[in-house]
């Protein structure tokens, strides 16, 4: 019975210690991605671009086709600004919606996701939810990678400003 224990302890041990190796694999891999990290990672830019006033920070977010077939997207980006009246002192959680993803061979090659940061609050204390659709993997169709649309909802749920365009 000792010896028992003392094999479930040492493959107990073994497993654990190979468990890192197994998730560094996977992302490296491209077999995994924590779609929650990536939508965490584009809102702080999208927060950041919003209160440094950096219209070509927010465009370059944009996939191309979504550049190249909304005509209006500078005066959008710039109706943004105002709405917001400058910086956005605080925001609630990131959310994130639903998510797509295609593989090739256990890689990832295409992930698309909604996103909403609730509880936006303007340094003249208006809320908004600011959602947005991203394709931050696109290996099959570079020319889709980015957000393809951006949403400023008021806290009655009524579309203040679409930045963008739905592809």
């Amino acid at each position: 019975m000792v010896n028992d224990m003392k094999k479930i302890i040492k493959y107990s041990c073994l497993i654990i210690s190979l468990l890192p190796i197994f998730v560094i694999y996977l992302n490296i891999s491209g077999a995994y991605v924590n779609v929650h990290k990536i939508q965490l990672k584009e809102s702080k830019e999208l927060i950041n671009s919003i209160n440094d006033s950096d219209s070509n920070s927010i465009k370059s977010m944009f996939c191309n086709k979504t550049i190249e077939q909304c005509n209006e997207l500078d005066v959008q980006i710039d109706k943004l600004f105002d709405i917001l009246g400058g910086k956005i002192d605080d925001y609630g959680k990131v959310q994130g919606g639903g998510e797509e993803e295609s593989s090739t061979k256990g890689k990832i090659t295409q992930l698309s996701y909604d996103a909403a940061i609730k509880d936006i609050e303007t340094n003249e204390g208006i809320k908004y939810t600011i959602r947005f659709l991203s394709n931050p993997i696109s290996i099959d169709y570079p020319d889709y990678k980015g957000f393809e649309i951006i949403e400023v909802v008021d806290e009655s749920g009524n579309i203040v400003l679409e930045i963008g365009k739905r592809i």
